[in-house]
């Protein structure tokens, strides 16, 4: 006999009168029988220890239950009847999908939005924020940078050779590294055109450091270092573009500006995140000996904090080593300390600022698309009033509608979180946003994917939760009709504060939106101190040395300038705007190594003020015959050298300190912003190219015309001069200075998309509560109009909640706008983000469209015919 057939004992009998102590006298005895059987089923299934332990826990419920009236047994519902009453519930939700597929269209629309554009942006903000890098145990890296404390505030600086072999000796490190922060364009030439590769130098462990593991070949090692070594490694980008990913290329020579290089591997590009972005990498190589002598700034260091060691232990031993070292060399060391930076806050601070606002614009999106769908949920349960009070009326749990009413609207919600994947790919595959070094993919990520579900899941059900648990309470009313009733009253209240909701969100986005945008225009309208209209701008490097360089530029700028439609041609070492910020230090003559300034060192040929349109304030140009001890200064660079003198035309010039070389002032010239748009301090002094260095790497070219033409004869003519040079990298000031503002644009417009979108939801759920009421009212409207109500206070009934949400929504949004103030200021420009005038203009044109969503169905109200109105009834 199977366990399922024995018979069963009967409970206690002082069990039983137990159970119906506190249970009405005409149910004691049905709850007696409940409970034997239940007993009997549970003996037979579960075992004689699992019944007594279920009898005595739902004998004590029965005791000091807080319903003594509610005598439904704890009978656990099944795994199998719990997943069909799910499955029941989603049919019935797919089923009202399709009965209602304008309004549920509108609903899968509206989320649809919410999780495309959070799904979208966390597949750009989650790589940058908390996404791993590609190094083992990145929390322990961090970039080391000398730090200028005499400025204010103080400045990174490069560091020196001298003082990286003695930051070397920090026992806070594990293993450190240099590399330099300046590239090397060099001429690729043996496979097919000619092309420019940006290659940087590194010391020997500079990939232990990393813990990078090639793809092909091997790293730099202890052999690659030497004057003899011609040794290179390509990052995986230039192996595929350069290389045609050719799998046999280690071993293979490159040649480089026409000296041979032996390929000795390949390298994932991550590696190049956090220190230079290159085509490969090249051997630095520094000597103990006589470094303290080479005071040329061009160096950073990558290190590996010890284990247990955190970055402040860190700094302080940094600072005690920089201090030793500048008692013993004050001249060059004075004031300078050294600061270490950990690799994932130098990647991520410059644009954590604008993550999070985008993060947040985002959502509020969401939030904005979970009210219209609450909003929305309210109106399709209260016009399924009767249907919900018969179920009510036939036995039906509140609970059980509830949980009907929840898997409702998360049936939309999972529609529209999945319309919303389907958008945020495709927006990402069409605009592949590059944020910091990482570029969002084509297709989502997994991670992105669990997000957006995740997110769909639980905002659904919070959505649905305030409309459920209206509906689930109001359906024992019967579907009740009249205006005065509880259910309208309350259904009319939480709509109202949804749509205050609406209008805040909407308004804190708008204000976002137009101070961005007033922003951007007044970046855009910033007097640069150039002028490049109509030109062409290209990437040119030279092998060539000493006279032969200049021979080679003067002969290049003649020959550009005699291309019919050329107005001037020069070469530059960095175009404005396209700037790494490579400063130097200067020596005014007879001043001390204390009084030294910084400034941007530029090299020119002659005719870079002219093509630029950089206005000569005093003296001259340089001529095309220029010796090489001269220069030209800006007029801050001139003010900050010799405060005194407001004409130092003659005055000399130390390069770097007091003991290097000495330049011959010629010319002051204007102020430009030579960077980014946003510095308006930054100084500038510019050398003849005569002298070596800075070397030309730019040619720019000032035309009458369309400069598009002109690639073509361009590249002729360096052929001619030298086949094995390569013009790269083509582009205009207008593509410049759109790069420069990039990032300002992005935020831009995904802030004006989030604003436009809450601004048509917003207009949608207003015209929708309107034409509710109405739709609600209808009787009632006609009632009053037959009474002798005129139809101007018909409309101000009508009207009257919906304004009055309206204004409060606006008054909520602009005190959240300002409370968000702080962060939107991060991206602002020369402007308060608590500007008045933009709050008052947002607040203005809410209204307008507010008024206008508003119109159409309070025209409707006044227009109801009270015949027609109580015939319908």
């Amino acid at each position: 006999m199977s366990a399922k057939d024995r018979p069963a004992p009967e409970p206690p009998r002082w069990a039983l009168r137990l159970a119906g102590l506190r249970a009405p006298r005409d149910q004691q005895e049905f709850v007696a029988g409940d409970l034997a059987e239940e007993f009997a089923n549970r003996y037979r299934e579960q075992g004689a220890a699992a019944a007594r332990g279920w009898l005595a826990r739902h004998l004590l419920r029965c005791l000091i239950g807080r319903h003594p009236g509610r005598w439904e047994l704890d009978v656990p519902t099944r795994r199998g009847d719990v997943m069909s009453r799910l499955w029941q519930d989603i049919v019935f939700g797919l089923r009202l999908v399709r009965k209602a597929p304008l309004l549920s269209a509108v609903a899968v629309l509206t989320f649809a939005l919410g999780i495309g554009a959070n799904a979208a942006i966390f597949s750009v903000a989650w790589p940058v924020l908390a996404g791993p890098l590609a190094f083992p145990d990145e929390d322990r890296l961090a970039i080391v940078l000398l730090r200028n404390d005499r400025a204010t505030p103080p400045k990174p600086n490069p560091i020196s050779p001298g003082d990286y072999f003695d930051l070397l000796g920090a026992e806070s490190f594990e293993s450190m590294a240099g590399f330099n922060l300046y590239t090397q364009p060099l001429n690729l030439t043996g496979r097919g055109e000619p092309r420019q590769l940006e290659l940087g130098t590194v010391t020997e462990d500079f990939f232990r450091v990393l813990r990078i593991t090639p793809l092909l070949g091997r790293g730099l090692d202890t052999a690659d270092f030497g004057s003899q070594s011609r040794t290179l490694v390509l990052t995986e980008r230039s192996w595929r573009e350069d290389f045609g990913a050719d799998p046999s290329v280690v071993g293979q020579t490159a040649t480089l500006d026409g000296e041979p290089w032996t390929v000795i591997g390949v390298m994932p590009t991550a590696a190049t995140v956090g220190t230079v972005d290159v085509d490969g990498w090249l051997p630095e190589n520094l000597s103990r000996a006589g470094a303290r002598e080479q005071r040329s700034y061009y160096l950073s260091i990558v290190g590996r904090l010890g284990p247990g060691i955190s970055l402040a232990e860190a700094n302080a031993e940094l600072d005690a080593i920089m201090a030793r070292v500048a008692r013993e060399h004050p001249e060059t060391n004075e004031g300078i300390s050294a600061q270490a930076e950990s690799l994932r806050e130098r990647l991520t601070g410059p644009v954590r600022p604008m993550l999070l606002l985008l993060l947040g614009s985002a959502g509020l999106v969401l939030v904005l698309a979970g009210i219209n769908l609450s909003g929305l949920q309210i109106a399709r349960n209260l016009a399924r009033g009767q249907e919900l009070g018969v179920r009510r009326a036939l036995g039906a749990e509140r609970g059980r509608l509830l949980c009907q009413l929840a898997v409702e609207t998360l049936v939309l919600a999972a529609l529209g979180g999945g319309a919303g994947l389907i958008a945020a790919a495709a927006t990402l595959a069409v605009l592949r946003p590059t944020v910091a070094w990482h570029q969002a993919g084509a297709s989502l990520a997994p991670a992105s994917v669990a997000f957006a579900v995740v997110l769909t899941l639980l905002v659904g059900a919070i959505v649905g939760l305030g409309p459920g648990l209206l509906a689930s309470r109001t359906a024992g009313l019967g579907g009740r009709r009249a205006r005065g009733g509880t259910a309208s009253r309350a259904s009319t209240r939480l709509r109202t504060a949804l749509l205050g909701a609406q209008i805040a969100t909407s308004m804190v986005l708008l204000i976002a939106a137009s101070l961005s945008g007033a922003s951007l225009i007044r970046l855009i309208e910033v007097d640069p101190g150039f002028e490049l209209e109509q030109g062409l701008i290209a990437d040119l490097g030279s092998p060539s040395q000493g006279s032969s360089r200049i021979r080679f530029f003067d002969e290049l700028v003649e020959g550009v300038e005699g291309l019919p439609g050329v107005e001037r041609a020069c070469a530059i070492s960095k175009v404005p705007l396209d700037n790494d910020g490579a400063w130097m230090t200067y020596v005014a003559e007879g001043a001390t190594d204390a009084d030294r300034v910084a400034a941007l060192p530029i090299g020119i040929t002659s005719g870079c003020l002219e093509a630029l349109g950089i206005e000569l304030l005093q003296g001259r140009a340089f001529e095309r015959t220029e010796t090489m001890g001269v220069a030209l200064v800006s007029e801050s660079a001139a003010h900050e050298l010799w405060p005194d003198d407001p004409s130092p035309l003659g005055r000399k010039v130390h390069i770097g300190l007091v003991s290097g070389p000495l330049l011959e002032v010629v010319g002051i010239v204007r102020d430009i912003r030579a960077t980014s748009l946003e510095s308006a301090g930054s100084m500038q002094l510019w050398t003849s190219a005569s002298r070596g260095w800075p070397a030309p790497e730019r040619l720019i070219v000032r035309t009458t015309g369309p400069s598009a033409p002109l690639a073509g004869p361009l590249r002729e003519l360096l052929r001619e001069l030298d086949p094995d040079l390569a013009l790269s990298n083509l582009r205009t000031m207008r593509d410049i200075v759109g790069e420069a503002t990039a990032s300002r644009r992005f935020v831009l417009v995904l802030l004006a998309a989030f604003a436009l979108i809450a601004l048509v939801l917003s207009a949608v759920g207003i015209y929708g509560v309107l034409a509710h009421q109405v739709g609600q009212r209808t009787r009632e409207i006609g009632v009053r109009l037959a009474l002798g109500a005129r139809r101007q206070a018909v409309a101000r009934t009508i009207a009257g909640n919906v304004l009055a949400g309206v204004a409060s929504g606006i008054a909520l949004g602009v005190v959240l706008a300002w409370m968000l103030s702080s962060l939107l200021a991060t991206q602002l420009f020369e402007m308060s983000a608590t500007d008045p005038r933009a709050y008052l203009g947002v607040a203005g044109f809410v209204s307008v469209v507010a008024a206008a969503a508003s119109w159409l169905p309070t025209r409707r109200a006044t227009r109801v015919d009270p015949v027609e109105a109580l015939r319908s009834e």
